[in-house]
């Protein structure tokens, strides 16, 4: 039986609109084990951006009042994403651009997809290297952000604040100091690369971030580079690694002096003091799962055809907020505790705020009994969570590649190598002070590509491809029949918060904050809006190919699913069988 699904006249051939006939890739492989494409997708959990900025604040300020909040955005935006995508991977086992046969015309939002997988991932393996510079300095029998060790490279005569010689200082009454946290101040002084907000700062390069981030690459490589089964094994365990790291650190957090003080008032309902933490809220559900830049999709195609994608969305959903809710109790307890050591004086400086509370914890791991072990497991969480998240983007990035292009699947090592070393390369940018200062507006505005990619794919599958082809396919694959009032409810209710999220994460990135410099709001939105010109690009070229001589009629073939079947041969046939006349419906 050939590759592509002809049974049908209404499912049109590739040569119909001009193109090249699809061939699955029959060596592209599955998961060893199910529970693979769960632990992939929990990989998006441990943003550490993600974790590390928003959590806190919003669990401070908001208290047990975002619960209901927080799970009705999850049930009527996170979960029918995730479905909606994991659908369309499992069914047709392939990556985020050649699973728009299901309507060629909008095969720009691959192209999309993947180039915002590229970008993220140029930046993004700095949030491991840090952590490993870390890890490497906890193996000292003395770690240099405590107070003993902060003696051999703290310079006496400097008039900085730490909670080491806050004793030994003199101030007036009435002022205001600015506390520097030992770990946050031993970072800067060796990487040369935190202060960013200096007016015009000489570019400088942290050679040591560099080299480790060249580290972090390597293993990320030779661990894409194993087929498809060894992969899921590596997700999976380094996986369960993260969780079980992070709940022995929150059992340990807990009996850090003073670090329960205050918690219990998460328990009681209050009003929020900023109206941001509510708008944070629904970026932070939106935004830790990703499943806008395809990642999701592309896990998806290597499950068993079979596999029930309803009940790992609702999984994945509440996996997802006991990672974030336990990331940031950890935040409150060790900010607890610090607050506890020094309650009249901590205070921090504004250009800090987004590395504060991922640099500062060292510090207060320091005051722990065995201080290096704790050190060292804590940073080895977020290395691994860190890794995990870009072993996860890279391999969907290098499905897409292989699955659209067949001529590269021959060369698949070689192919995996080349993108690894050309993004190590782009990496070394972000290795700068220059660099530094995009990471936190880029996380906001990738938020942004998220949930409009989000409302294009739900226009495609519910608007182009039909309600009703939808839920006959979702049907066929997992035997369940979904309701139509549920898929109503995606189709009208879900694009309704989705505008909503973009129009808030809009004024909050761009309005609000005041903490970006024209410049890099600049940079950042031209970077972010240059992928979006593909979607017409790939239109253009399209209808430009089709052999038709109407627009209507070339319009028509084109948001019509070409060669759409299940990737497994067995079940095509059985499609086949089932459905031997498709209906041209788009309804």
């Amino acid at each position: 039986m050939a590759n592509e699904c002809s049974f049908s006249s209404n499912n049109r051939n590739n040569y119909d609109i001009g193109l090249k006939p699809f061939n699955h890739d029959k060596k592209r492989g599955k998961w060893e084990c199910s529970t693979d494409f769960f632990y992939a997708c929990l990989g998006h959990a441990f943003k550490i951006d993600a974790m590390m900025v928003l959590p806190s604040m919003v669990f401070k300020n908001l208290g047990v009042c975002l619960i209901i909040p927080y799970f009705v955005i999850m049930a009527l935006c996170v979960v029918p994403i995730v479905m909606i995508q994991s659908f369309l991977g499992q069914f047709s086992s392939t990556g985020l651009i050649s699973v728009f046969r299901i309507a060629p015309l909008f095969k720009g939002i691959g192209y999309v997809s993947l180039a915002i997988n590229l970008t993220q991932l140029t930046y993004y393996t700095v949030f491991a290297a840090i952590p490993l510079f870390y890890f490497l300095h906890s193996l000292r029998p003395t770690m240099p952000w405590s107070c003993e060790g902060s003696k051999f490279w703290m310079d006496p005569n400097a008039t900085v604040t730490t909670p080491c010689n806050i004793a030994d200082l003199q101030d007036p009454p009435g002022t205001e100091v600015f506390m520097r946290v030992p770990s946050l101040e031993f970072f800067s002084q060796h990487m040369n690369i935190i202060h960013y907000l200096e007016s015009k700062p000489p570019a400088t390069f942290s050679w040591s971030l560099i080299v480790f981030t060249f580290f972090i690459w390597t293993i990320v490589g030779s661990i894409v580079s194993k087929p498809t089964e060894m992969i899921g094994r590596y997700i999976r365990y380094t996986c369960t690694a993260v969780l079980i790291i992070m709940g022995l650190c929150l059992l340990r957090f807990l009996f850090l002096p003073g670090a329960l003080e205050g918690v219990s008032t998460f328990f009681r309902p209050k009003k929020p003091q900023d109206i941001k933490s509510w708008l944070f809220l629904g970026m932070l559900v939106l935004s830790t799962l990703g499943p806008g830049w395809g990642s999701i999709l592309s896990m998806a195609s290597y499950n068993r055809f079979k596999t029930n994608i309803s009940k790992y969305s609702w999984f994945l959903g509440l996996a997802q907020f006991v990672v974030i809710a336990s990331t940031a109790f950890l935040q409150i307890l060790v900010t607890n505790h610090m607050n506890r050591s020094n309650p009249d004086l901590i205070r921090f400086r504004n250009d800090e705020r987004q590395w504060l509370e991922f640099l500062s914890i060292p510090s207060a791991l320091a005051f722990l009994e065995l201080p290096n072990l704790w050190s060292m497991l804590y940073f080895a969480m977020l290395i691994l969570g860190a890794m995990n998240l870009v072993v996860v983007q890279l391999f969907s990035v290098l499905t897409t590649l292989f699955d659209e292009y067949e001529n590269l699947r021959a060369m698949k090592r070689e192919v995996t190598w080349m993108t690894v070393g050309t993004l190590s390369l782009f990496s070394t940018y972000f290795c700068s002070n220059h660099g530094i200062m995009f990471f936190e507006v880029v996380t906001e505005f990738s938020v942004l590509t998220q949930m409009f990619l989000n409302l294009l794919l739900l226009f495609v599958i519910l608007w182009v491809y039909g309600r009703e082809r939808f839920q006959r396919d979702l049907r066929f694959m997992t035997g369940h029949m979904y309701a139509t009032w549920m898929i109503y409810i995606v189709r009208f209710i879900t694009p309704i918060f989705l505008i909503v999220g973009f129009v808030v994460g809009f004024i909050i990135a761009v309005v609000l904050d005041e903490n970006y410099s024209k410049i890099v709001l600049y940079i950042v939105t031209s970077i972010t809006i240059l992928p979006w010109l593909l979607i017409p690009f790939v239109c253009i070229r399209m209808l430009r190919q089709s052999n038709e001589v109407k627009l209507s009629r070339r319009l028509r073939k084109l948001t019509t699913p070409t060669n759409w079947c299940p990737g497994d041969s067995v079940y095509r046939h059985q499609y086949e069988l089932t459905f031997p006349n498709l209906e041209t419906s788009l309804n």
